[in-house]
């Protein structure tokens, strides 16, 4: 039992090795909402679920968000992913690669949350964006008497590791340490997780000196410890998050005054919130006290 256990591990970490030594070994994940934009594998993800983009779409969004906030011209993309030489009608062929873009990500154009037009002018990327992006690079073809050495030496330090953590976890296992999702200065309340379990928002009071700053805002952080994106920047404090169903909505209070406070809601995403409701913060005798 433990031999073939230790034989299955080896060739597994020799296989995993060899792939990994071939590669460049460069990240590159973007997420926006509930995407995940992989430039590395070429993939466009939906909460762990692949989304069917062709290339050309795939290239245009791949320059959208490296570069998110600015705007990208018709020019520079003509340039850059239509070469002169190319009998493609470009007009066409943006605008059809656009529409693409917003139906793999159930955006429109008279709404955008993600790809906005700039008429006669170009493109730009509207939604928060975190990760890495880095622009394409084709790697050089290097000779297979090039790869080996570097392939056999991983190969030989990953396998020696393999057996020692092999032999280690024969014996026991280590107890799970819980780890703080946040650690930011202030005051961190009333953590809500997404119904994927991918992010939490919460209300944060930055300050650690309440007499000068002492308000609350709604935050989002993804669970893999990103930075914190802030959604909310009211003067009032803001309380209570909650998410939609679908995870792309997040519903908070907020104080108006001693004893009232208002329902909003604001895209996960960010944008502009809306308020759904009044309500008190005492016992109504009115029984109509709650209005939207």
């Amino acid at each position: 039992m433990y031999c073939d256990e230790t034989f299955r591990c080896i060739l597994c970490c020799t296989k995993r090795a060899l792939i990994m030594s071939s590669q460049p070994k460069v990240q590159r994940l973007i997420r926006f909402g509930l995407f995940e934009f992989d430039l590395a594998a070429g993939d466009l993800r939906k909460q762990g679920r692949k989304i069917q983009l062709q290339d050309q779409p795939f290239h245009v969004l791949e320059r959208l968000l490296n570069r998110p906030g600015e705007v990208i011209t018709r020019e520079e993309l003509q340039q850059a992913l239509w070469p002169a030489d190319t009998f493609v009608e470009f007009d066409q062929g943006l605008n059809t690669a656009i529409k693409k873009i917003r139906v793999a990500l159930g955006d429109s154009a008279e709404n955008p949350r993600f790809v906005e037009t700039i008429p006669r002018k170009g493109y730009r990327f509207i939604a928060p964006v975190q990760g890495y992006a880095a622009p394409s690079v084709v790697a050089p073809r290097t000779g297979r008497r090039r790869l080996w050495p570097t392939a056999t030496v991983s190969a030989i330090v990953v396998i020696g590791g393999c057996v020692l953590w092999f032999r280690m976890n024969q014996r026991r296992e280590p107890a799970p340490v819980p780890v703080p999702l946040t650690s930011y200065p202030g005051s961190e309340i009333l953590p809500s997780f997404s119904p994927d379990g991918n992010q939490v928002a919460f209300a944060w009071n930055t300050s650690e000196n309440p007499p000068i700053h002492s308000n609350f805002d709604i935050y989002l952080k993804l669970i893999d410890g990103s930075e914190a994106v802030r959604l909310t920047h009211d003067p009032a404090d803001d309380l209570s998050p909650a998410w939609s169903p679908d995870g792309r909505y997040i519903a908070f209070l907020r104080t108006l005054s001693a004893d009232r406070m208002g329902v909003f809601l604001i895209p996960a995403i960010g944008g502009r919130e809306r308020k759904l409701a009044e309500v008190d913060l005492v016992w109504p005798k009115n029984p109509n006290a709650l209005r939207t």
